[in-house]
């Protein structure tokens, strides 16, 4: 006969009630609560402002537009967080909203993400500013020719024209790439539906796994 241990367990900002088997539990992991060193914002202002290459300041000239590539598999939230601080500091460095354009990273899909459209034109440090999504049946592209694995590039004319090019996305696991992020918003993200097909095509000759970004051949094709 099997002796039942009554449980309540932590689910989000509740408890839930289950009955286990005295044999099968071994403890109950509680949740700890960790204070990070630094807020999102400081996060973000740390990275805009000091960033690995040339700081923001230094690649604003005169008359420079602006094209800001969005991953729209980020969270709505964070990536306002992260545009409304970035216009912020833009027009700080006196470039006008009306030569910032915000374009969605949509390549993979037929259909815009109404969601964090929504977000980001809900937003008022944002409203001024253009928005562009990019989809599967998006014809304004530039060809830049092939990656020395034969990929075609095909990518968004409008991005790739700005003066300055910016990329921004939340870091995740990517059964492709390893990780996916930043660069995701431009490849698969920007790019045309070729690019994309003749990039996962390589899947099915390599051997790739999720979060492992060591000789991967697919994420130096993309990054390429």
């Amino acid at each position: 006969m099997s002796i039942m241990v009554d449980c309540w367990l932590p689910y989000g900002d509740t408890e839930v009630y289950v009955s286990v088997e005295l044999e099968s539990l071994m403890e109950i992991a509680e949740l700890v609560d960790v204070e990070p060193e630094k807020t999102a914002t400081e996060i973000l202002t740390d990275a805009i402002m000091e960033p690995s290459g040339q700081t923001l300041e230094s690649l604003i000239e005169p008359g420079v537009d602006v094209a800001v590539a969005v991953d729209v598999y980020s969270s709505p939230q964070a990536v306002v967080q992260a545009l409304s601080l970035l216009s912020k500091m833009l027009v700080e460095f006196i470039v006008p909203k009306d030569r910032i354009t915000i374009l969605l990273g949509n390549g993979e899909f037929e259909k815009e993400n109404r969601m964090l459209r929504d977000a980001i034109n809900e937003t008022p440090e944002l409203k001024e500013i253009q928005i562009i999504d990019h989809t599967r049946n998006t014809t304004n592209l530039i060809d830049l020719g092939e990656t020395l694995k034969g990929t075609p590039v095909e990518v968004n004319r409008r991005y790739h024209e700005a003066k300055l090019k910016i990329a921004i996305g939340e870091t995740r696991i990517d059964y492709l790439t390893g990780y996916a992020g930043a660069h995701s918003s431009i490849v698969p993200g920007l790019a045309s539906p070729k690019t994309i097909n003749e990039y996962k095509r390589t899947y099915f000759d390599t051997d790739v796994t999720p979060g492992v970004i060591e000789l991967n051949p697919i994420k130096e094709d993309v990054l390429e």
